[in-house]
């Protein structure tokens, strides 16, 4: 069996049918992994205050040292029948529940999720997740928002 991933963190990208589906994202890295001590030199922590070339450079960076990357979409018609509150709580539960077993969910955001089962006690729902591992879950998260309003989001 593989090595435990201690943290998994979750963020979202495009908050409502005017922005088009709203995309969220896990993202977990091996345990000790520092992706700070690994890149000092690439800034993390505000995906929107990055420049393209620091985001490019950020996905790459991620996508080759993750352990685990997992998007989930909630399209526009979806979100109008049930509203965003229920958009993204049903994003980040989905994900939650994929098979995967982390010691610890970080979510960015103020949420009352629910249908956790026994992942419930592991999951922490945070204002301004300051945990570097959200931020890298927000990044993906927009990039797949991207690629799927240019429709090419596998």
């Amino acid at each position: 069996m593989s090595a435990p991933i201690l943290v998994c963190g979750l963020d979202e990208a495009g908050r409502g049918a005017l922005a088009g589906a709203l995309v969220a994202a896990m993202v977990a890295f091996p345990p000790n992994f520092r992706l700070t001590e690994k890149f000092p030199d690439l800034i993390f922590r505000d995906s929107k205050k990055m420049t393209a070339k620091q985001r490019a450079e950020a996905v790459r960076y991620i996508y080759e040292w993750a352990a685990l990357i997992e998007v989930e979409v909630v399209e526009v018609a979806d979100i109008d029948a049930h509203g965003i509150g229920w958009a993204n709580r049903s994003a980040f539960e989905a994900l939650i529940w994929r098979p995967f077993e982390a010691a610890q969910y970080i979510v960015d955001g103020n949420l009352k999720l629910g249908n956790l089962g026994r992942k419930a006690p592991r999951v922490r729902c945070v204002v301004r997740a300051n945990e570097l591992i959200s931020e890298l879950a927000e990044i993906i998260g927009r990039l797949a928002l991207v690629r799927s309003e240019f429709d090419i989001l596998s």
